[in-house]
């Protein structure tokens, strides 16, 4: 009967701290979904050290700190069925894995905000292959009246977007046909051909985007 009342106990304890946080203080509707379903809670677990892994080893833990607050907001917290959310989980692991390796070129000079001067590309490599992620030439809106402006991030349009790649030598090219760009990467610089564009007001296009 102790041995019994044992295990019990470790069954019943031992996933409460599990998860990504402590689930004796869960209070929201989506935490405590998460602390009472094991496949759930064990891959929120994991998604935890990849979390502390990734702003450990990047060199601009700001982008992932920011990255992960939108992700939370925009997809976790409404993910719904335990399929949906742990399929989101597995998939926020492996991109956040790919940034411990990730390669950062960029032509912003003297700011830490990607999103603001000049354009930066992050360079990752992960078990699905390459892909290049588009990140920042801020523009204002252009109908603004400039006496009304707060200026950035609040009145523009800039880049975020993360394009897969299929690589032919150190030549890296879009999976995706209908983009018409490439880079070419060596240990010091990503030199671009072509265009990608974001918005109407901004996007990325030829130059050369040196290793941060």
């Amino acid at each position: 009967m102790k041995f019994f009342y044992f295990v019990a106990l470790f069954i019943f304890v031992g996933p409460a701290f599990s998860a990504s946080f402590d689930c004796s203080k869960a209070r929201s509707n989506h935490e405590k979904f998460i602390c009472s379903n094991p496949e759930v809670n064990d891959a929120d677990s994991s998604l935890g050290i990849a979390y502390g892994q990734a702003m450990k080893s990047f060199r601009y833990p700001e982008l992932i700190r920011d990255d992960q607050r939108n992700w939370l907001k925009i997809h976790y917290r409404d993910c719904g069925s335990v399929q949906k959310c742990v399929k989101l989980l597995r998939e926020r692991i492996l991109e956040l894995n790919s940034y411990r390796t990730a390669k950062i070129f960029t032509n912003s000079i003297g700011t830490k905000n990607f999103s603001h001067e000049g354009g930066t590309i992050i360079f990752i490599q992960n078990e699905s292959g390459f892909a290049a992620r588009f990140l920042g030439n801020w523009m204002p809106q252009w109908n603004m009246d400039p006496n009304k402006m707060k200026g950035f991030p609040h009145d523009g349009d800039w880049c975020d977007d993360t394009v897969e790649l299929q690589r032919k030598g150190n030549t890296f090219m879009p999976k995706d046909t209908s983009l018409d760009f490439s880079l070419l990467v060596d240990d010091k610089k990503i030199t671009m051909k072509g265009w990608i564009s974001c918005s109407p007001r901004t996007g990325f296009g030829e130059g050369v985007y040196p290793l941060l």
